[in-house]
């Protein structure tokens, strides 16, 4: 069985120690607000809003606070809200939809929109319209009278054609096409008839501070519910319906924090064009193994071959004619006896078990199976990608940590030597490495402790 080559594989490793904590991910935004002060004296008089009429936006998600755009499958939908959906739907005690005709009441409107409106003359520059069209001035001359006012009134009130009142027309006061669709619709167009009442109860919503306070407080309390509560989170994810993908299942989602324990530390990604192929696979072992036992079998002891027993070696030669050569060994395990050995080793958490202490015999052959030298510079400023990290919380809950990557290199094929290369002398070149495994002796602590001065208070379990 021969093994397939793999492409595009990649390996993380910690380089330097030396970065601070990141800055605050989700920075205060504020809205510049200026009150107007009210000016007699000029032409056009500007009111002095109240600053609790003004709302303030406010976007606190990962991926609206950092430049980087995130990835939905589009099978699944969209990422759904389960507090504040369906917040903005009309109540069902509210059965018509506001049309052109009540829109001329003043007592429909805001006080803040009725300003836009005001009672303004009709010589009023500020009474024109931006788009171009002169609006509809009404005089009181021109209204049919109300049942309380006399025909004094109505004549004194044209006795004086100056004083006019400012109407909306039709066109303005016309709602978009989009008021007019099915009321039931958030977000999504819905088909004519089709009423989605009875998949999710209406929510009363009141345009005011009381009213924005008491949403407010219920969704804080219904957060604290699906917190703490998992049958009624349970509950919340079933009810939720995908309207394009009726396969689709809501699932919970794992939060995504910052790791403080590594983010001092730079990572960069190596990325390989082609690994090179086991040694062990020419060997008359590996093929006995190939046929005796099941694909499985061999399949995880190659990838246990590339994962676990791979060494890679730096190297960096000065050059008389230039900047010095720098390239990557690739060292692969011999045989196959060498991958099992190591990944028992490996796997042992007691460093004192008879199985790390292998004896001089029972040594472990890594051979020289590729070269590899770095392309063209890469602007990693432009480039950002993270490591991340899944685990599962004291109270087996999982959970989701991130930590930057600083930089990326790409290794290719190294290519083949010079003849002016090839005659210069390489005292550090090997072909084959044979590790021994032992216990550390005292000089071997001495260095390793001296080495984790260098490095700082780092735990190193990180």
């Amino acid at each position: 069985m021969a093994p397939q080559k793999k492409i595009g594989s990649e390996f993380i490793y910690p380089i330097k120690y030396y970065n601070d904590l990141p800055p605050v991910q989700y920075p205060p935004k504020l809205l510049p607000v200026t009150q107007e002060i009210n000016n007699s004296d000029s032409k056009f008089e500007k009111p002095s809003l109240p600053l609790d009429s003004i709302s303030e936006y406010e976007v606190t998600t990962l991926e609206e606070a950092l430049p980087y755009s995130a990835l939905v499958d589009s099978e699944l939908g969209m990422p759904l809200d389960l507090i504040s959906m369906g917040l903005f739907d009309l109540s069902e005690n509210q059965s018509e939809i506001p049309t052109s005709q009540n829109l001329n009441n003043p007592a429909k409107f805001d006080k803040t929109d009725l300003y836009l409106l005001g009672n303004k003359s009709a010589t009023d520059k500020a009474s024109i319209n931006l788009s171009g069209q002169n609006p509809a001035i009404v005089t009181s001359a021109m209204m049919p009278p109300a049942k309380n006012q006399t025909v004094s009134n109505t004549n004194s009130s044209t006795s004086n054609p100056s004083k006019s009142t400012f109407h909306p027309s039709n066109s303005q006061t016309s709602l978009p096409s989009s008021f007019s669709r099915n009321r039931n619709q958030f977000g999504l167009l819905m088909k004519p008839g089709q009423d989605n009442s009875a998949k999710r109860p209406f929510s009363d919503f009141e345009d005011s501070v009381h009213g924005q306070k008491k949403v407010i407080n219920q969704m804080m309390e219904e957060s604290f519910k699906i917190l703490w509560d998992q049958g009624y989170k349970k509950r919340k994810l079933e009810s939720l319906r995908n309207p394009t993908n009726p396969r689709a299942k809501a699932v919970d989602i794992i939060p995504l924090f910052p790791n403080k324990k590594i983010w001092q530390n730079k990572y960069s990604i190596f990325t390989f064009d082609e690994l090179p192929t086991l040694p062990l696979t020419d060997s008359e072992d590996f093929k006995e193994l190939s046929n005796n036992r099941p694909n499985e079998d061999v399949q995880k002891l190659l990838d246990s071959g590339y994962n676990s027993c791979s060494l890679l070696r730096p190297r960096e030669q000065p050059t008389s004619f230039g900047n010095n050569v720098i390239w990557v060994e690739y060292f692969l395990p011999e045989s196959q006896k060498s991958v099992i050995q190591l990944d028992k080793k490996l796997a042992s958490s007691d460093f004192g078990k008879s199985v790390f202490n292998a004896t001089e015999h029972e040594n472990l052959d890594f051979k020289l199976t590729k070269e590899y030298e770095f392309s063209s510079n890469i602007l990693n400023s432009k480039q950002d990608f993270y490591l991340l990290s899944i685990k599962k919380n004291p109270d087996n809950t999982p959970a989701a940590y991130y930590c930057p990557i600083k930089s990326r290199f790409i290794l290719k094929k190294r290519k083949p030597r010079t003849k002016l290369q090839s005659e210069s002398k390489d005292p550090m070149a090997v072909s084959l490495i044979s590790v021994s495994f032992r216990s550390p002796n005292d000089t071997d602590l001495d260095k390793e402790s001296i080495a984790w001065k260098e490095l700082g208070t780092l735990d190193p379990n990180l």
